[in-house]
């Protein structure tokens, strides 16, 4: 369920962001990135989120969520729950049930 890729280039506008780099993410760890703006942060997540790194797993069901968001009183927690399909689908039954 980790996931090891080795040797993992990344380049954009013409500007190198990884070359040969190795990426190990071990399932249960949360991780962050932290840089200063313009080194390439969201360029990497993008590539990620469009799997654009070949053997990445395809069965992973991927989000991202934008910094800032206006208009809107919904917690971080609450955005990444809507995007829950099944889980919502659920709910929805469960409460159909209860209204029964």
């Amino acid at each position: 369920m980790d996931i090891i890729m080795d040797n993992i280039s990344l380049l954009k506008g013409g500007k190198e962001l990884l070359v040969d780099t190795n990426l190990s993410l071990v399932q249960g760890h949360k991780y962050g990135l932290i840089g200063r703006n313009g080194v390439g942060k969201s360029c990497l997540m993008s590539a990620i989120l469009q799997r654009e790194f070949l053997g990445f797993p395809d069965h992973l069901q991927i989000l991202l969520v934008e910094q800032e968001i206006t208009g809107d009183m919904k917690t971080p927690l609450e955005w990444v729950l809507e995007t829950d399909v099944e889980r919502t689908e659920l709910l929805e039954e469960l409460h159909q049930l209860e209204n029964e």
